[in-house]
């Protein structure tokens, strides 16, 4: 990738997803682009460009219990869902809509869920 338009994907560890422990695996998966820099927000910056993501899946399967956590956002016409949303394990291929979610904030869930003297004791 190197100009304003190219676009790359990332995937987390692989297939594998990484495996959190006392908690369960996490995969992530992102599709983003070059842009413009927005120079009426960040001035005259010629040349430079800025990451934006068009689509993201995260998910979590937690290691009790089948249960599933998953992030989506895929906003392209061929998906009858635009928006961001969850989806839980208990509540079937039920949509619940959400707000935009950053890898960042999906890790911080994760880092919510085991509690801060395991997250640091554990990794």
């Amino acid at each position: 990738m190197t100009k304003v338009g190219d676009e790359g994907a990332s995937v987390i560890n692989g297939e594998e997803g990484l495996h959190i422990p006392q908690l369960g695996v996490l995969k992530a998966q992102q599709h983003f682009k070059l842009a413009p820099t927005d120079t009426a927000r960040f001035g005259l910056s010629v040349g430079k460009f800025r990451v934006t993501t068009l689509s993201y899946l995260y998910s979590l399967r937690l290691d009790r219990g089948d249960n599933e956590i998953r992030w989506h956002s895929h906003p392209t016409p061929r998906n009858r869902e635009h928006l961001p949303h969850m989806h839980l394990s208990f509540s079937g291929h039920a949509h619940l809509p959400g707000s935009r979610h950053t890898f960042e904030d999906v890790v911080e869930s994760c880092l919510e869920m085991i509690g801060p003297t395991t997250a640091l004791s554990g990794w």
